[in-house]
């Protein structure tokens, strides 16, 4: 209670398919995505910085979360993580991943 709901996911991809990618927040891991999967957690409220082990140090994903928010993060295999809209976020997931847990 009180806290914010973050999805993230990694889809299906040939390219990139053998390695697991850390996310982290301000440095700290929040979980790990393999191929085709996701995990969600439980964020605090305030700024929060993500970061995948994949991406460039400098690709970060920043956003300010209230108590209550629902977000959807999507890993790729260029460039930043990504905030995806709920809806399509959605029908990605149902469409073809695999959930590895809750963290946190």
């Amino acid at each position: 209670e009180g806290k914010a709901l973050i999805c993230f996911y990694r889809n299906k991809s040939f390219f990139g398919a053998s390695g697991g990618w850390d996310i982290s927040d301000c440095g700290t891991k929040v979980g790990s995505l393999r191929n085709g999967t996701y995990f969600y957690y439980f964020a605090e409220p305030g700024e929060h910085r993500y970061h995948s082990s994949f991406a460039f140090e400098k690709e970060i994903t920043a956003i300010s979360l209230s108590a209550g928010d629902v977000r959807f993060i999507r890993a790729q295999l260029s460039g930043p993580l990504i905030v995806i809209p709920r809806q399509q976020a959605i029908e990605e997931i149902e469409n073809e991943l695999t959930v590895i847990g809750r963290h946190r």
